[in-house]
């Protein structure tokens, strides 16, 4: 009897061993799959905008910049109290302030070397709605002479990976710039 009962742990220990092996296999497997795009996990609202200019120089004093615009206009964003919307960009550089269904947020969007003038680039991976594009947790509209190298995807499917989105001095999407 002793022996079939070290028969019987032997096997389930092994059928353990084997189950637990294969669910690391299948973790790291969908943990390096680099080939597929997730899917959008918000739909944002349409965006309110409330404030584009071009940049000409900012301070910062705790979590205030304050932006001085070619206009001079001077605007505080206290980025405590906006979410900050995508890495900041070169220069020469916009800030767009506004706001949408998760709260108030700013975004300071700048040129990129070899891409058109007077274009604002944003380099993060955006999804279509239709007459907006989701970028960075915001719905940035299309400009009315929006254009794209490649055909646009379905509504809430990603633009390729690597295509860079042109936003003009409104803060429209004007182009989408092929990887």
């Amino acid at each position: 009897m002793k022996s079939v009962t070290r028969h019987a742990v032997r096997s389930i220990v092994r059928f353990a061993s084997v189950v637990g092996l294969s669910f690391v296999i299948v973790a790291c497997a969908e943990l390096t799959d680099g080939g597929s795009t997730p899917p959008i996990d918000h739909v944002p609202a349409d965006s309110v905008i409330e404030i584009v200019g071009t940049i000409e120089g900012e301070s910062t004093r705790d979590s205030v910049t304050d932006f001085e615009l070619t206009d001079g206009r001077r605007i505080p964003v206290d980025f405590s109290l906006k979410r900050r919307v995508g890495p900041p960009g070169g220069s020469p550089a916009i800030l767009v302030v506004g706001k949408d269904d998760r709260g108030d947020w700013a975004a300071v969007i700048g040129h990129q070397d070899g891409t058109p003038e007077g274009c604002y680039v944003l380099n993060e991976l955006g999804y279509d709605l239709g007459g907006s594009i989701a970028i960075a947790g915001v719905s940035w509209r299309k400009a009315p002479g929006f254009t794209t190298p490649r055909e646009v995807p379905q509504r809430l499917q990603p633009y390729e990976q690597g295509a860079r989105f042109c936003l003009n001095e409104n803060a429209q999407v004007e182009e989408v710039l092929a990887p």
